[in-house]
């Protein structure tokens, strides 16, 4: 029956993030009969669109599926379309009117670059991805690793942005220019710094002072976690290991993964925050297969029936296979929305999951 479940569960979700694409080749943000009546669906969104094309490749070459390796690359090309003159992309959803610029999207959308270039070799991938890194760099406020400019909050730059970092070292692990590598370990090291007494990681919200989302403390978290994995930093791989360590103790002794939590690690119980769920198994999942913890497989497999349980077959309300933000539907994260991004990241936690149990069974049947 787990098996049944999974596979069926994995192929609506992929179904749903396909659905999501507009003919020009953006992936649309979210689906919600509230925010849109007619047609459900949102305008196309650049920043998750970018990080969406490494798990249409993924499921590509998993799967055999030429169709999304096709659409990867459809993604790649509309965002080479829009990409401004001086590198950058926009905030936001997408229209033709948009000029606020992001360094947070920016970022997201190199993961996609990277990797489209990566799997074609095809030089403008790289050089749009090169040209968004430097003018990332060339925004850094020098003297402490932050960003005056550009974010969603003025004068705010979130601990999450580890998730700037961890792509401008996806280019300079390609170019070895020595200045990605430089502002990226000057906001590392800048964030880390901001780690408390009792291992929460200040700031790791949308805005200061605020509840913060499950999500965002997996992009901080895992943002340090694969900087580490290009630098062979132990430093930023541990703080990452043993804050997911923290979400994974408290998941196991209360069976429940709060959606929000204060930097007190206080949970705020009201909803579950089902994209951080996906998340935060992606962590747990990428922590068992480099040490050998059969602790962190046993919760990613928990939390991902959790959230599988919870993914539409079919109902009016929401659309078959979309993760909903959040549990109930009307929690405090996307609500009433099925963001894209949800849906991703419980693709690669599923995809991940499989490498892990195919091979727990091949070290059992050794």
């Amino acid at each position: 029956m787990y098996a049944r479940d999974r596979k069926k569960k994995l192929r609506i979700a992929i179904d749903f993030l396909i659905s999501s694409m507009d003919p020009k080749g953006g992936s649309r943000a979210f689906y919600s009969r509230l925010y849109h009546p007619l047609k459900g669906w949102s305008n196309m969104y650049p920043e998750t669109t970018g990080y969406i094309i490494p798990t249409f490749i993924n499921i590509g070459k998993t799967f055999k599926r030429q169709d999304t390796i096709d659409k990867a690359l459809l993604m790649a090309d509309w965002l080479l379309s829009i990409q401004n003159k001086d590198g950058s992309f926009i905030s936001g959803l997408y229209n033709k009117r948009a000029n606020k610029k992001s360094i947070f999207n920016s970022a997201q959308i190199i993961i996609g670059l990277v990797n489209a270039y990566k799997f074609t070799k095809e030089e403008k991938y790289l050089n749009a991805a090169i040209n968004c890194g430097q003018w990332i760099v060339g925004s850094q406020n020098k003297q402490n690793g932050m960003w005056d400019k550009y974010n969603y909050v003025d004068n705010f730059t979130p601990s999450y942005f580890t998730r700037v970092a961890w792509p401008l070292l996806m280019i300079w692990e390609i170019t070895k220019d020595e200045k990605l590598k430089s502002g990226a370990t000057l906001t590392l090291d800048a964030i880390y710094k901001k780690k408390l007494e009792n291992g929460f990681i200040k700031d790791s919200g949308f805005q200061p002072n605020s509840i913060i989302f499950t999500h965002t403390i997996a992009y901080t978290i895992r943002g340090f976690y694969e900087s580490a994995q290009i630098l062979n930093d132990k430093k930023y791989e541990d703080i990452a290991v043993n804050l997911s360590e923290k979400f994974l103790k408290k998941y196991e002794l209360n069976s429940f993964m709060s959606g929000a939590f204060t930097e007190s690690f206080k949970g705020i119980n009201s909803f579950e925050c089902l994209t951080g769920h996906a998340q935060l198994a992606i962590m747990w999942l990428k922590i068992h297969k480099k040490f050998d913890d059969l602790r962190y497989l046993n919760a990613s497999l928990k939390i991902l029936d959790r959230v599988s349980l919870l993914i539409p077959s079919y109902t009016f309300i929401k659309r078959k296979g979309g993760v909903p933000g959040s549990y109930p539907f009307w929690g405090k994260y996307m609500i009433f929305r099925q963001p894209n991004w949800a849906t991703k990241f419980f693709i690669d936690a599923i995809l991940l999951e499989n490498e892990s149990l195919k091979s727990l069974k091949k070290s059992l049947s050794v």
